[in-house]
Formats: C-alpha cells, sequence, structure tokens
C-alpha cells in the first residue's frame, strides 16, 4: 500500500471517530465529514440541531 494512501486512511479514521463521539454528547450540535479523495481534501462541518422558537408577549 502506497505511504499517501495509508496516510489518508488514518485521517479518515481520526475524523470518522471524532465525529461519532461529537454525536454522543447530547449538546445539539451533530458533525458530517466530507471526503474528496482525488484531492486530499477533508471537511468537518459541525452543525446545530436547534428549532428557533418564536414567542408572543
Amino acid at each position: 500500500m502506497d505511504t499517501k494512501l495509508k496516510y489518508q486512511d488514518i485521517i479518515k479514521k481520526i475524523l470518522t471517530e471524532n465525529a461519532e463521539y461529537r454525536a454522543s454528547i447530547p449538546d445539539g450540535y451533530t458533525s458530517q465529514i466530507l471526503f474528496d479523495d482525488e484531492r486530499g481534501h477533508y471537511l468537518v462541518l459541525d452543525t446545530a440541531d436547534f428549532v428557533a422558537t418564536r414567542y408572543k408577549s
């Protein structure tokens, strides 16, 4: 296996484990991971699951 492919696999594993850990915390955030293997780009998005509530006074 090529060294570059090993590094890509290691990075993907770390990012995936981090996102799974983040998902286990009940704080209203979720993590999404985007992999672009052709260019070697990776993106982790932490998004909020909050719903805006409007209060009338």
